[in-house]
């Protein structure tokens, strides 16, 4: 759709800097936000403006403002076990990362 405006999320760079991967993506006309701070007082009618795609749409890279949430202490798997591969969900690795979710996750309403 090209009214709507999608965030290409950048974080766990690997074998290339944070600087060096924006510089690419302006390259291929990406707007990208390396300060998290450039995020405050944005609205979505600026982001559109500069995520502009020269082929429609709009794209914005940023780089690590986001809080993952991310808990060492929960797993899903390891070598012994897989908790996506258990039909019955009673296994404690399950329950943990079952808990884990609900708390940190929004779930949509049923009604």
């Amino acid at each position: 759709n090209p009214d709507e405006l999608v965030i290409l999320y950048l974080s766990h760079y690997q074998s290339v800097s944070p600087e060096d991967a924006a510089a690419l993506l302006t390259d291929l006309g990406v707007a990208t936000i390396l300060d998290c701070s450039d995020l405050t007082g944005l609205t979505i009618g600026i982001a559109k403006a500069m995520s502009a795609l020269e082929f429609g749409g709009h794209l914005l890279a940023v780089s690590d403002c986001m809080d993952e949430q991310y808990d060492p202490d929960v797993v899903c798997s390891n070598c012994a076990y897989d908790c996506t591969a258990d039909p019955s969900g009673t296994s404690e690795p399950y329950r943990n990362f079952y808990e884990y979710m609900k708390t940190n996750s929004v779930f949509p309403s049923v009604e």
